[in-house]
């Protein structure tokens, strides 16, 4: 899949994150990467693998965009595969996951994680 592709799918699709991962298909020096078709993972592991990072995240004051959403849309998809595209600023972040079906064929669910996590007070 190309970041036209990509591009083209993230278009026709909703999401809180949306916005955040067609800018970084447009920012100098971000990355982006889209495991192929034959990476695909099961839908049930990636619901559990992303609970716990928004869990994670929530706990540790990480900012973040459409866990809630993602979470929501990966439960009710009738796709019982899915194919993950990450993109990533040059800093690190925001950091984007677009989960495509497993045919490349439609953006699922997107989320972003916007900052690095903020640093504990009284911790140098």
């Amino acid at each position: 899949m190309t970041v036209d592709q990509l591009r083209k799918l993230l278009e026709a699709t909703t999401g809180e994150a949306v916005p955040t991962l067609l800018s970084l298909l447009e920012e100098p020096g971000s990355t982006v990467e889209v495991a192929s078709g034959d990476a695909a993972t099961p839908t049930t592991q990636l619901l559990t693998i992303y609970r716990r990072r928004a869990k994670h995240v929530q706990k540790v004051g990480l900012p973040t965009l459409g866990f809630d959403e993602a979470l929501k849309k990966l439960e009710v998809t009738p796709h019982e595969r899915l194919t993950i595209a990450l993109a990533q600023a040059k800093g690190g972040h925001p950091h984007c996951v677009a989960f495509l079906a497993e045919d490349l064929s439609v953006v699922v669910a997107t989320l972003a994680v916007l900052a690095p996590r903020p640093a504990i007070k009284g911790n140098v």
